[in-house]
């Protein structure tokens, strides 16, 4: 499905609404898939955003929950990994609103 996603955190902290309101959202393909075959992570979610060159435009969230969806929208929460060098990577919470991209 393609969507304009709205980060909502930014290293694990809320963002505020004129931030959100005022930020670029990004738009791509959203994903919503299970990790391949894994019996400890069956019930987990992964969500990433895909660009039309198949690389992902944010850090992936896992797991992902989805928390809300309405008329205008998604709400998904998870966990972003971010790698800082070869060997370091820091964990931060992440949330999504994903508008549907109407063309």
């Amino acid at each position: 499905m393609l969507v304009h996603v709205v980060r909502l955190r930014a290293e694990g902290l809320k963002r505020s609404r004129d931030e959100v309101l005022a930020d670029e959202p990004a738009r791509g393909v959203l994903l919503l898939n299970r990790p391949p075959c894994s019996t400890n992570y069956r019930n987990r979610l992964y969500a990433g955003l895909l660009g039309p060159d198949g690389r992902w435009l944010l850090p992936v969230l896992e797991p992902a929950t989805v928390h809300r969806i309405s008329a205008r929208g998604m709400l998904i929460r998870g966990t972003e990994r971010i790698q800082l060098e070869r060997s370091k990577e820091v964990l931060f919470a992440q949330a999504w609103w994903c508008r549907p991209v109407s063309e």
